[in-house]
């Protein structure tokens, strides 16, 4: 079992303006890879490689607002 992570984190990021480029190390707090899940339906395949590759950053997008909500309080 992993050991449970102590670090912050935001589980629901909406960008300022969609003119600007985003900033990775401004919205996840440090500089690492990102993985972004399109259309990440419930979130548990994003959840299970996110508890697998804590050194990865990790995006989703879904378009269903309940699902969402879902997975951001899954997070």
């Amino acid at each position: 079992m992993p050991a449970e992570s102590t670090e912050e984190f935001r589980a629901e990021w909406k960008p300022a303006s969609i003119l600007e480029r985003a900033d990775w190390s401004q919205i996840f707090g440090r500089v690492a890879p990102v993985e972004i899940d399109y259309g990440c339906g419930e979130g548990a395949f994003l959840i299970a490689q996110a508890q697998k590759n804590p050194g990865r950053n990790f995006l989703a997008t879904e378009r269903l607002l309940g699902r969402v909500e879902k997975v951001c309080r899954a997070a």
